[in-house]
């Protein structure tokens, strides 16, 4: 970007000064001498404007693009957390019939409210066409989750089991696919996006006491969306066949 803008600035100047050159030495008058210089300016201060906006507004997509991708690792990181372990055990065609979880168990997965999400507002338009619509899909489903954990919340039932979990074990499985467009499309345009992948991925799943505490050297956050990811649509799809 800045290479390109460089070029249209000395090709700006350029221009103008053979121009100015040509015409000067044609017309060969004292006014014309005055009034180049008086060209030549404003050429000048026209093209700084237009780069130094460019150049800003540069900063500020890979400003906004990485503050958002930030934050959207870190809500697929513990969404691949919860999903790989306990809900896909619940998953079509052999979900776990024989565990009971108690209501205030439910809603310890109740996914973190973002907060740079919600604030970007009209600079949603600075991130890349299509990782815009793929944020804010994600962003739906993940809201959707929520309102399904908080639902559990406000309920009178105690304890929760068979389908009652495989509901919650779709509805997380549907924000999968979502994140993993979201990752992909965003990423491009944030530079350090496998540093801040990883850190989110660490961060998350050193907290587990089980196996899931082995993707750490075996795995990374794309790798573990994947195949989860793959896992989701595959019981989804076999569930829709019954």
């Amino acid at each position: 970007m800045g290479n390109l803008l460089l070029g249209i600035f000395i090709g700006a100047f350029l221009s103008t000064a053979v121009m100015l050159s040509t015409f000067g030495e044609s017309l060969n008058s004292p006014w014309w001498a005055g009034s180049a210089g008086v060209v030549v300016g404003t050429v000048l201060a026209a093209m700084f404007t237009f780069i130094r906006d460019a150049l800003q507004t540069k900063a500020k997509a890979n400003a906004v693009a990485t503050t958002i991708y930030t934050e959207l690792v870190d809500r697929v990181a513990r969404c691949c957390f919860d999903y790989d372990r306990p809900f896909s055990q619940y998953a079509f065609p052999n979900p776990d019939q024989t565990t009971n979880r108690s209501r205030m168990d439910v809603t310890k997965f109740r996914p973190t409210d973002p907060v740079a999400y919600p604030s970007i507002g009209a600079n949603l338009a600075l991130l890349p066409t299509r990782a815009r619509s793929h944020v804010v899909q994600f962003y739906s489903s993940l809201d959707r989750w929520r309102r399904e954990i908080d639902d559990i919340s406000q309920s009178k039932k105690d304890l929760y089991a068979g389908t009652d979990l495989v509901r919650l074990q779709r509805r997380l499985g549907e924000t999968l696919p979502y994140a993993e467009r979201a990752i992909w499309s965003l990423s491009n345009a944030v530079k350090d996006a496998e540093a801040i992948d990883k850190g989110a991925f660490d961060g998350i799943y050193l907290t587990a006491v089980d196996e899931r505490k082995r993707r750490l050297t075996e795995s990374n956050l794309r790798e573990t969306l994947s195949e989860l990811c793959e896992h989701a649509v595959r019981s989804r799809g076999l569930e829709s066949k019954r």
